[in-house]
């Protein structure tokens, strides 16, 4: 038994980081506690050597193992990845990752027949808090014949893995921000050759060559969508013929990148619009899937998949890359407003941050 002999505690979103030494005095290792009203499970990882008896709060410089976390993710937010096998009949199978409200933020239920025995995997970044992945067969035979499904937080750690599951299985997981400042704020940390900088990143928005088209590709829900559009003086896309349908679904096989927000959003039971004021009529392009839209969950937005360049409904809470489109030359904004909302948006970038730090 190891005796928690002095503990150095950070309190970010009920997570406790303990470094900790024991019976040897050479030894420590870095801690995780969960707690919440009444209790505290307290997990360590391997113990590494120091590098001398004194104890150290800094990791060894030697050959000691380290782990590095995906460092990806935005503030408030943890890597979480899912490596798929299909089985001889892929169809039957389908999965979502619900929230503690049992709102879906991703799924995919579209297994074609020549995904036979095919090797799919899918990131995201999770908001911190707890999911449930639930995966379903429509036989009740799970995913046979050597077919698996498996997944991990911070780009390391598996969390759950199976197979022949029956009819349904649900996975329980949790995932904090284990990325420390300096990793999401590069540019706030002082180097030995240069002052702080305070320039904001260009926010991963990528043109897409030859298009009007424009790629975010950081996760948002739809709402968000929008508003990274206003800020960035974009139009949330809305797409108007095959042909330019065509051109971003490429794009995102091309990147591996399988479903995008569009600007389109549902305002009736029957009837949809375009948010740059597009008309959408019953003489419309549309590239629906054969059973969309179903209004199912709260589905009333426009997402894009990319292998087929279907559209489907979903849930705006749901995260996916977004897709801009030029705003016509006569509304274009100057060069000063391009520069002052982009210093805003970094701005409030950083009060989330500090909001985030808050215990309560």
């Amino acid at each position: 038994m190891i005796v928690v002999e002095l503990l150095l505690i950070f309190v970010s979103h009920g997570r406790l980081s303990i470094f900790k030494t024991g019976n040897n005095p050479n030894l420590y290792a870095l801690c995780d506690a969960y707690y919440d009203a009444d209790k505290i499970d307290i997990s360590c990882g391997a113990l590494f050597p120091s590098t001398s008896p004194s104890i150290s709060l800094v990791p060894s410089t030697s050959s000691a193992p380290t782990i590095t976390p995906d460092c990806s993710c935005g503030v408030g937010e943890f890597k979480f990845e899912l490596e798929l096998k299909t089985d001889i009949i892929p169809w039957e199978t389908s999965w979502r990752i619900e929230d503690e409200n049992g709102d879906i933020l991703h799924s995919e239920f579209g297994y074609k027949f020549n995904d036979v025995f095919t090797t799919f995997n899918y990131e995201y970044c999770l908001p911190v808090g707890c999911y449930d992945f639930v995966i379903d067969d429509s036989w009740g035979d799970g995913i046979c014949c050597n077919g698996y499904y498996k997944a991990s937080i911070y780009g390391w750690k598996e969390v759950f893995n199976g197979d022949e599951f029956g009819r349904q299985a649900i996975e329980h997981f949790c995932g904090e921000d284990v990325c420390p400042f300096a990793t999401h704020y590069p540019s706030l940390v002082p180097t030995s050759s240069s002052a702080p900088t305070t320039t904001p990143s260009t926010s991963q928005i990528i043109s897409i060559s030859n298009t009007p088209f424009y790629f975010n590709a950081n996760e948002k829900t739809w709402d968000d969508c929008k508003s990274h559009a206003e800020n960035y003086h974009f139009d949330f896309a809305s797409i108007q013929n095959q042909e330019e349908n065509d051109a971003v679904a490429n794009y995102l096989q091309s990147n591996d990148i399988q479903r995008v927000w569009l600007g389109g959003y549902q305002t009736s039971d029957e009837d949809w619009a375009w948010l740059d004021g597009t008309s959408w009529s019953d003489s419309t392009y549309t590239n629906w899937w054969w059973n969309q839209p179903d209004n199912r969950n709260n589905e009333h937005h426009l997402a894009l998949r990319s292998w087929d360049g279907s559209w489907w409904d979903g849930n705006k809470e749901w995260k996916y890359p977004c897709i801009f489109r030029d705003i016509p030359s006569s509304s274009a904004p100057t060069a000063d407003s391009l520069l002052a909302s982009t210093v805003l948006a970094f701005f409030e970038s950083i009060v989330t941050f500090f909001n985030n730090l808050l215990p309560f």
